[in-house]
């Protein structure tokens, strides 16, 4: 498999202590936020990643010790602590940002994307894993500092988030690089931005909140001989409702887009949840529209990001993806309530 970036031979690994022979090698599909190559020596495979999404030294110190504060906890899966130089570092200074060294962690991301494999009882764990995951991060971070994280937005204050020539309430299609033929799409989006806005403004700001992953995904779990090995990739977190974290795994596991069946799914995943967290009454009612808005987060955060990138090709892919859920939501947001009111509150 070719490397996923042509510079990673140029990468900053002289400044570990790395046992030769040293070969890079790819990581399955690429990151959409960041570079990461693997690491082979002989003692051990590693990952170095670069932060290409931020160049605020402060954020990801923030990271760090937030890795290092984890995994002396005692969780039962690993997370991705940063190796230090010999210079005693965590940082370098590589070709395209800031990169850092971790173990290449065991295990690999569970698989949610096959219809035909959503009912299938390995999924159904594999959804009870994540949730563990989720609680579990929670549960061992409620004491850990309330302090936001610098250089990052908040999710609440994301709508800012874009430059003042794409503001997320006005803009139009030659804003945002569309054809004129989406201007009802964007119509749409304008009154969806108006509306979460005001939950932004109202109940969102009364949720329980503490420092939260933000974005335990599939792709962001390690699973190895059926259990939960890791949780990795902590560039979003910061203090946000808790509430946020559950939504998003519940989006990402029951698949809702092309499941017509999702049910089972949320159900292991509450039950993981579980195990760690009880949700209150009001986190429950709130998580159609934290789902909404977590789903609204990536066009927001491409919206923004796009303004130097000049790469506009994810912006309808993420409008239609928050489409697609809304019109889901309006159909079932009852019973999605009424499920996870059952298990976990």
């Amino acid at each position: 498999m070719p490397l996923p970036f042509n510079h990673a031979a140029s990468l900053p690994l002289a400044a570990y202590h790395l046992e030769p022979p040293v070969e890079l090698f790819a990581l399955g599909e690429a990151s959409l936020n960041n570079e990461v190559v693997g690491v082979h020596t002989d003692a051990g495979d590693f990952v170095a990643k670069t932060y290409t999404s931020s160049t605020d030294l402060d954020s990801i110190h923030y990271e760090h010790r937030l890795l290092i504060w984890l995994a002396n906890t005692g969780l039962s899966f690993a997370v991705p602590v940063p190796l230090p130089a010999r210079d005693a570092t965590l940082l370098q200074q590589g070709p395209h940002g800031w990169m850092a060294l971790t173990h290449l962690l065991p295990g690999v991301c569970p698989e949610f994307r096959q219809p035909a494999m959503q009912q299938h009882p390995t999924t159904l764990a594999h959804a009870k894993l994540l949730g563990k995951a989720v609680g579990e991060l929670q549960a061992v971070l409620q004491p850990y500092p309330r302090l936001p994280r610098p250089g990052r937005n908040l999710f609440s204050d994301l709508f800012h988030f874009p430059p003042v020539d794409r503001n997320p309430f006005t803009l139009t299609p030659a804003q945002a690089g569309f054809p004129d033929a989406l201007a009802e799409t964007l119509a749409w989006w304008r009154a969806e931005a108006t509306q979460l806005q005001a939950f932004v403004d109202g109940s969102y700001a009364l949720l329980p909140q503490q420092v939260c992953h933000n974005d335990v995904s599939p792709a962001n779990v390690l699973v190895d001989a059926g259990r939960l090995s890791a949780v990795l990739d902590f560039e979003f977190a910061t203090v946000a409702p808790r509430a946020l974290d559950v939504a998003m795994g519940l989006r990402m596991t029951t698949q809702v887009w092309h499941n017509p069946e999702p049910w089972d799914l949320a159900r292991h995943f509450c039950r993981g949840y579980r195990q760690f967290i009880r949700m209150t009454e009001a986190e429950v009612l709130a998580l159609p529209h934290l789902m909404r808005l977590r789903t609204a987060i990536p066009f927001l955060w491409w919206l923004g990001r796009t303004r130097t990138s000049g790469d506009i090709t994810r912006l309808p892919k993420a409008l239609d993806n928050l489409q697609n859920l809304v019109h889901w939501l309006d159909r079932h947001e009852q019973q999605l309530v009424d499920v996870v009111m059952q298990e976990v509150a």
